[in-house]
């Protein structure tokens, strides 16, 4: 994650804090992610608004609270509570699966709940697990959760915050993006009045 990526997700979820209790990370993984400072100011934003943080990660070696792989043909709907928020930051790019990940994501949220997902745009394959190629622009991402309402959608230009970034975005040639979109599930009220 880049710092803007943070920032612009810190942007998105500050006016609506009131609404959300719990909080779950998908594709949440090891020590390493969790501690990058960009991932620890998110948290930090959702500790300081008393909103309770889950993880969930596919590897049953990793610290966190559910182990299930999104994207493996199973409904999680069973074995997962949902959430006010799910955060699914630089995962999409990972699954086997795309529809089957997206199926599962939409199910962990709550009626009224919000989804924000961020991709890379622009970034070279990084094969760690697995890199399927999906690069999408904010409106592609917008007709993959065409069952949600889009409240804020954007492809951003972070800086390079890295050394590695300066080696595979050489400065005149290239540069990073992150495509970033926070959704909303109708609630049920909102549903019957369709």
């Amino acid at each position: 994650m880049f710092h803007q990526e943070s920032q612009w997700i810190i942007e998105s979820l500050a006016p609506r804090t009131q609404t959300i209790r719990t909080a779950i990370d998908v594709g949440a993984g090891c020590e390493r992610y969790a501690n990058r400072l960009q991932n620890q100011s998110v948290y930090r934003f959702l500790a300081q608004h008393t909103i309770a943080l889950s993880t969930l990660d596919n590897d049953p070696k990793s610290t966190c609270d559910y182990h299930h792989d999104i994207a493996n043909g199973v409904d999680l709907s069973a074995v997962m509570p949902t959430f006010d928020l799910v955060l699914c930051t630089s995962v999409l790019e990972h699954v086997a699966d795309i529809q089957q990940a997206k199926g599962n994501l939409i199910r962990m949220i709550r009626p009224g709940g919000y989804l924000l997902v961020t991709v890379p745009n622009r970034y070279p394959p990084h094969h760690k697990p697995i890199d399927n190629g999906y690069r999408p622009s904010s409106g592609e991402l917008e007709s993959l959760f065409e069952e949600l309402s889009v409240l804020r959608s954007e492809t951003i230009a972070p800086r390079r915050d890295k050394w590695f970034h300066w080696i595979i975005f050489p400065p005149g040639i290239s540069s990073p993006r992150v495509t970033c979109a926070l959704f909303k599930r109708r609630d049920e009220a909102e549903i019957r009045k369709r």
